[in-house]
């Protein structure tokens, strides 16, 4: 039964009692009846309480953090007082972690990922949503327009995976032989959450549930989604124009193949820096010159010698990862004022307007930080 009928404060304790007392699956259940005095709190009449959060502190001594979470779940997976269907399985933890991601979403993720793989998706899916329209419009892309949305998925997967790249050329048929293989490279613990991020598209997941239903890919940003059966994601791959080798994979992406490079982005750097204790109201200098001997001083000097010849100077350098964001957002605003050029729409005018003041100021900090 969904919905409970509850008349009185003793009645409700022995409930929620009994709802504490067991297990942490209740905790749908345990949501729903602090829900209940939340909404109807006539129903802690003579109990001594103010509210439902009092009544949950001093009876069963759990924080208003924890009051929250129990309520939050109840709303978002709760039908009444029972899981609904389609959330269980996945267990207390795992909801937890997905209770800032829309449905749309969950109900692509297999009840099999791990709460590690959740926290990932959750937040790249946190991390789309800051991306503006305006962001997203002039990214630089990397979307190649010969493939299809799936093909320019899985360049961005096989640059990351380069050992799945070389399994991959044991595909070579069109068949359940090749179904059951990429099924098996993609998903080999039998389900599988995938996330990859194609440049001007954004954050995408690739939802595989079994090997024969068909694959959802789903946008973190718009979270809208296509589908693919495996068969024809098999055909799709070979499509790519990889040589599915060391050296296809060099050729295609220009780069040596090694199974030991890491492809997360490396840190601006120009020369190593040596370690130099920082003095208030001097400039320190990056890989300053060795300083020549002096030669010993005379004991008696009659004239005052000549001062020493200036050595070369050196220029303080700006901070790595502000000068590449300085440099990004210039080529953001290059491409903003181009649109802006192009229509009277306020919104896009007041939107440039703010991002060069922004990179104005920027600018100027940097300009003064480096006198």
């Amino acid at each position: 039964m969904n919905e409970l009928t509850i008349s009185s404060y003793p009645e409700y304790k022995k409930t929620c009692d009994e709802a504490f007392g067991r297990t942490v699956e209740d905790f749908v259940y345990i949501g729903y009846l602090l829900r209940k005095a939340k909404e109807s709190p006539e129903i802690l009449d003579g109990s001594g309480y103010a509210d439902y959060k009092e009544f949950a502190h001093k009876e069963y001594n759990i924080d208003d953090t924890t009051i929250s979470r129990f309520v939050s779940i109840n709303i978002k997976y709760g039908a009444g007082a029972v899981l609904k269907d389609e959330y269980k399985g996945f267990g207390r933890a795992k909801l937890q972690e997905m209770l800032n991601i829309p449905g749309t979403i969950i109900e692509e993720i297999p009840k099999e990922t791990t709460k590690e793989k959740i926290k990932e998706i959750v937040k790249d899916y946190k991390e789309e949503q800051k991306v503006t329209p305006l962001e997203a419009a002039f990214e630089e892309p990397e979307y190649n327009d010969a493939l299809t949305l799936f093909q320019n998925f899985m360049v961005s997967y096989l640059w990351d995976h380069k050992e799945e790249y070389l399994k991959f050329g044991e595909i070579t048929t069109v068949d359940d032989k090749a179904k059951k293989q990429l099924y098996n490279i993609l998903a080999p613990g039998g389900t599988a959450a995938i996330t990859e991020r194609i440049k001007g598209k954004g954050k995408y997941m690739l939802s595989i549930k079994n090997i024969n239903d068909p694959m959802i890919l789903v946008n973190l940003r718009t979270e809208l989604k296509i589908s693919i059966h495996l068969l024809d994601a098999a055909l799709a791959i070979q499509e790519i124009g990889c040589k599915y080798s060391e050296e296809g994979w060099e050729e295609y992406f220009n780069e040596p193949f090694s199974l030991s490079i890491n492809h997360e982005p490396e840190p601006w750097e120009d020369e190593p820096e040596e370690e130099i204790e920082k003095v208030e109201g001097e400039v320190v200098y990056m890989n300053p010159p060795e300083e020549e001997p002096k030669e010993p001083e005379e004991e008696t000097k009659t004239e005052q010698e000549e001062p020493e010849k200036s050595k070369e100077e050196y220029i303080p350098q700006p901070d790595p990862e502000k000068y590449n964001l300085i440099i990004n957002k210039a080529k953001l605003l290059s491409g903003a004022i181009k649109s802006a050029t192009e229509t009277s729409d306020h919104a896009i005018w007041h939107m440039v307007w703010h991002e060069a003041k922004k990179i104005a100021d920027f600018a100027e900090k940097e300009e003064r930080r480096l006198k």
